[in-house]
């Protein structure tokens, strides 16, 4: 499986360079900090492992780890400019970054 995004997108979304690491696979970690708020953000290409932590004045208030996704990507519509990244299964084939992260009902 191969986790799908654009990292340009999100080098313009989050406004700073990722830290590459290639210990665990292929993996990126964004790091924004607005004091007292930082928030870090893992994407693993190769496992589709992806975390969001939001700290304040170094407390976690949010902690999200999603293991074995398909992708990622950034939106920008008439709800604003965010990032959204697939569940595991969300999808019948491949994630193509193109397609809504939500299953239609019928």
């Amino acid at each position: 499986m191969r986790f799908t995004w654009d990292q340009i997108e999100f080098i313009e979304l989050l406004g700073v360079m990722p830290k590459f690491s290639d210990q665990y696979g292929a993996d990126y970690t964004f790091v924004v900090e607005q004091l007292p708020l930082t928030l870090a953000i893992g994407l693993n290409e190769d496992t589709g492992d992806c975390s969001i932590l939001l700290l304040c004045s170094g407390n976690a208030i949010f902690r999200a780890i999603y293991v074995d996704c398909p992708g990622a990507r950034v939106v920008r519509d008439k709800r604003g400019h965010f990032m959204e990244v697939g569940a595991p299964g969300s999808f019948n084939g491949a994630y193509d970054s193109r397609q809504p992260l939500y299953v239609n009902p019928q």
